[in-house]
């Protein structure tokens, strides 16, 4: 049985001998019927590659795409330094704009919390009026939301030449329409290092012939509490987009924040988790966004993977940060809350989740030295955090691997207690 897409690709080049064509021509054309009838897997699903990391190896190697162009119908590009994948800031440099909710009346049935699905987590940033204060549109209508059939346009891929697109089926997270701008939306649980610009670019192309307002084309990621936009520019031309801006709204909660010093959060007694790897993902808000995803059931390395949209060893790394400080435990293939992890999990306000976290950061001795040493010194180097790594047993180029996530908590860290 086929386990992964990676596989399933492998054996698709293989049956198909992909490779060989495309040393021939510029493009393959697939059709569903034919990813279904040879991977046994939804076609849908063994296309949907929405991040240069969830690419199959194969597709990594070759430099390699896939985008629909009819209702069951597909071509494998060459998309030479993967041009199609836009680089996507770092969300972690961008410091949020402090916002307290804006409502007409109080909502109900749709409360802001941090397990908000991408639908809701839209829904609330219009009825807040975060969406008018960032497009500085007063009034937003609603308009689309869903899956449909795209209209026809043709469009020029880079080198690979004018490409058809007939009927497509698109999905819109969310247009919204206002006196001058329609607004296209492309919603995250989480934010993502690259992002493939098809997501926006089939629904900017359909609504070109229906509107004559602007329109904006944003990717919208919700993480931690925090909503992070960003506005690509696109154009006819495939490859011809560029980011236009990067901003960010932390959502203020009011409610009675714990005080935490330094000295006692260093003060508490520490323990060396056993069995659990020196974490190994260095987006401490993706770890907490993993939290929140699993308070509604366990997930596997596979389950995490798809969720966040990146390679299936990066949902154990993810799964295993979320063990090394207590938050989950793995049970057979499947991440499982802890009970503080559930507790931690449905905490909405976003100050006191944090502080929640970094305790349990700083009960791991591994951090715990790490962030003494740095307020005695003002600063460690990378030298002295590889060193006392390899006091953790590990070995060869491994310290050296995970210096990276190490120095990227224990700055987050910092920048929560200090530079909040």
């Amino acid at each position: 049985m086929i386990k992964s897409n990676d596989q399933a690709w492998e054996v698709i080049f293989d049956n198909l001998r992909i490779s060989e064509a495309l040393g021939n021509k510029p493009y393959y054309e697939i059709s569903a019927d034919q990813i279904k009838k040879i991977s046994a897997r939804e076609p849908r699903l063994m296309a949907k590659f929405d991040t240069k990391e969830s690419l199959p190896n194969i597709f990594k190697k070759g430099e390699l795409n896939i985008n629909a162009v009819s209702n069951g119908n597909y071509i494998i590009f060459r998309d030479p330094s993967h041009r199609s994948f836009i680089k996507l800031p770092d969300y972690k440099e961008i410091v949020p704009k402090k916002i307290t909710p804006s409502l007409d009346f109080s909502l109900e049935t749709l409360v802001f919390n941090t397990r908000m699905s991408e639908s809701n987590a839209i829904d609330f940033a219009h009825h807040s009026k975060i969406l008018s204060k960032y497009s500085g549109e007063k009034d937003l209508k609603l308009t689309t939301r869903g899956r449909f059939y795209s209209d026809n346009f043709n469009f020029q891929l880079g080198t690979v030449g004018s490409i058809g697109v007939k009927g497509v089926q698109i999905e819109v997270d969310a247009g919204f329409e206002g006196l001058e701008q329609f607004l296209i939306i492309e919603a995250k649980s989480s934010t993502r290092d690259t992002f493939n610009i098809r997501q926006l670019y089939y629904p900017f192309r359909h609504f070109q012939t229906k509107t004559r307002k602007k329109i904006r084309t944003i990717l919208l990621s919700f993480s931690n509490g925090v909503y992070y936009f960003t506005e690509i520019e696109l154009f006819p031309e495939y490859y011809d987009y560029k980011i236009l801006s990067n901003e960010a709204y932390e959502i203020v909660i009011r409610e009675v924040s714990e005080t935490l010093s330094i000295e006692e959060l260093l003060s508490q007694e520490t323990h060396k988790p056993t069995g659990i790897p020196v974490p190994q993902a260095d987006d401490l808000n993706k770890v907490i966004d993993l939290i929140t995803f699993l308070v509604e059931n366990p997930a596997d390395k596979f389950s995490i993977a798809e969720h966040f949209e990146f390679h299936e060893r990066q949902g154990d790394y993810y799964g295993n940060a979320c063990s090394y400080i207590g938050f989950t435990k793995k049970e057979g293939t499947q991440y499982k809350l802890t009970a503080i992890g559930e507790e931690v999990g449905k905490i909405n306000n976003r100050e006191n989740r944090n502080k929640q976290v970094i305790k349990a950061i700083l009960r791991t001795k591994l951090f715990n030295d790490l962030l003494r040493l740095n307020f005695k010194q003002d600063k460690i180097d990378d030298q002295q955090i590889i060193d006392r790594l390899t006091q953790e047993e590990l070995t060869g180029t491994t310290p050296e691997r995970r210096k990276s996530t190490v120095k990227s908590w224990i700055n987050w860290i910092i920048n929560v207690l200090i530079n909040k």
